[in-house]
């Protein structure tokens, strides 16, 4: 059984409300944690000076990378109400990260110890969206405070979507959390093989797993990655052996998917059929047949259209995911960067994200453990694809996963705590 102590719970309930970000009536909960985090920062001044001077100098580089989009949106006469996200990420998502950090510093506890908090926080959102998924009645109520809190609209299509998947309490329900779910399943699975203590990991793999995949299919890709992430970021005691339980839990993860399609089935056939149209579509990919589902929607050319001119090295300061005054449609990531900020911003934005992911490396445990480089690795692949599902260097579940992790290991690599890889 698990047992929190005050500090992790709290620790715990903000880590929750920061990745999952669910609204506290008809606000947000990052809104709640800006000025928490804020006030907590003042207190901790000289502290947080002395031990975050490389994320300051970083924070002013997305400050600049703000105020350009802010110019290129007043260029192009569009509402600055697309740097709704910035400003989220610039004043909680980062301050509030950095709050955990010296929360958890001062304590004397380590990456691993974090990583758990996000765990423990992700097992709440498990526990919500299995609930919803079991009764329609606690669905119907969680729906009613996300509405309240305007994270939907109550049309035809989130009807449609109601009835086939939204299970949780969450922002970005249809991407951003499932893939959050998606990636703490293997990183239960990466502690499950690498602890001696593995059996609430165990526990935990199959409950990320399942709440991930009834929301979104791309839940399976992620996991897939994780499991070959696991495999290149094994260290080189005992690898056989853990080779060896990565193959178990490989086989017993068949066997607990085709038990759950069989609930599914049951319980929700629509959600099940969407399911198995989606192993159906991922299989044929990997056969090089891209001409169903989501891939012929990647496959087709006018979804990679880009803008001309001008607007091709700076932008529209716009997102073209949904309805737009361009008339351009695309879920595709990068095209979505490029027409937000042009090529300028694209590479500027890429650049600082894979100099941030591979700073995961950087690091290592003076006890030998592997687990920077299996996130730098799981990472760094997800980015990859989830860039093509969405815009996923944006405000999203995912997005703030990977912040408060990455400003968490320089954090606690500034208080020399990790070795420098040679």
């Amino acid at each position: 059984m698990i047992k929190l102590k005050t500090d992790r719970l709290l620790l715990v309930i903000i880590a929750f409300m920061m990745i999952y970000n669910p609204p506290i009536g008809p606000i947000k909960s990052l809104l709640v944690v800006f000025p928490i985090a804020g006030f907590y920062i003042l207190l901790n001044y000289r502290y947080v000076k002395n031990n975050f001077h490389k994320i300051i100098n970083q924070y002013l580089v997305w400050m600049l990378l703000f105020i350009y989009i802010f110019v290129v949106a007043l260029c192009n006469d569009n509402p600055p109400a697309f740097l709704q996200s910035f400003i989220y990420v610039l004043a909680s998502v980062i301050p509030a990260s950095i709050m955990i950090t010296c929360m958890i510093d001062k304590k004397g506890y380590d990456l691993h110890y974090y990583i758990d908090t996000i765990l423990y926080a992700g097992l709440i959102q498990c526990v919500l969206s299995i609930a919803a998924f079991f009764n329609r009645g606690i669905k119907d109520v969680l729906l009613r405070l996300m509405i309240s809190g305007g994270l939907f609209q109550n049309d035809t299509y989130s009807a449609y979507m109601v009835n086939l998947r939204l299970f949780g309490f969450s922002t970005g329900l249809t991407f951003g959390m499932p893939s959050v779910q998606a990636f703490l399943a293997i990183i239960a699975l990466y502690m499950a093989i690498n602890n001696k203590r593995s059996v609430k990991y165990y526990i935990m793999i199959p409950l990320f797993a399942f709440s991930g995949i009834i929301n979104a299919r791309s839940s399976l890709i992620i996991i897939g990655i994780g499991v070959i992430a696991i495999a290149l970021s094994l260290s080189a005691g005992n690898t056989v052996k853990k080779i060896a339980r990565i193959l178990g839990i490989i086989v017993l993860a068949v066997v607990l998917i085709n038990v759950g399609l069989s609930i599914l089935r049951t319980l929700s056939p629509t959600t099940h059929t969407w399911i198995e149209e989606g192993i159906a579509q991922i299989s044929m990919f990997f056969r090089g047949d891209t001409t169903s589902g989501y891939f012929s929607y990647v496959g087709d050319d006018s979804r990679w259209d880009l803008p001309s001119g001008l607007n091709l090295i700076f932008g529209y300061g716009i997102r073209v995911l949904n309805r737009n005054k361009l008339n351009i449609l695309t879920d595709i990531g990068y095209i979505n960067d490029i027409y937000f900020g042009g090529l300028i911003y694209a590479v500027i934005l890429y650049t600082l994200m894979i100099k941030y992911v591979m700073s995961l490396n950087k690091y290592r445990f003076s006890n030998g453990s592997t687990l920077n480089k299996f996130l730098y690795i799981s990472f760094m692949a997800s980015f990859i694809v989830l860039n093509v599902k969405g815009y996923v260097f944006d405000l999203n579940n995912f997005f703030v996963l990977f912040v408060m992790i990455a400003i968490f290991n320089s954090g606690y690599a500034s208080t020399n705590r990790f070795s420098i890889r040679e």
